[in-house]
């Protein structure tokens, strides 16, 4: 609800621990835990928490991923990979 205005139920699909190093300025080591949920309405996010958002298939994803792995978080490239079997079918959705 906080960054982009709706709720949906959502389902735990796992959790799981990354470490990253960020140049000189240190290490980030979390444990994340990922939710899956599907929504289908009007979305509105808040500007002070989200700067932009686009929707592109899983395999447009995993292409601008490939291409500019620079611009995504060491956690959510985890997360894709990691979880791969719960979004294949989104693979060609828009």
């Amino acid at each position: 609800m906080e960054e982009l205005g709706f709720t949906c139920a959502l389902k735990k699909i796992g959790t799981f621990y990354y470490k990253a190093s960020f140049n000189d300025i240190g290490v980030e080591k979390e444990i994340c835990t990922v939710l899956i949920g599907e929504y289908n309405g009007k979305i509105k996010p808040d500007r002070k928490e989200i700067a932009d958002y686009k929707w592109i298939s899983l395999k447009e994803l995993k292409k601008d991923i490939s291409a500019h792995p620079n611009k995504y978080t060491p956690w959510f490239k985890i997360e894709i990979e990691k979880f791969k079997k719960y979004f294949q079918k989104y693979e060609n959705q828009n």
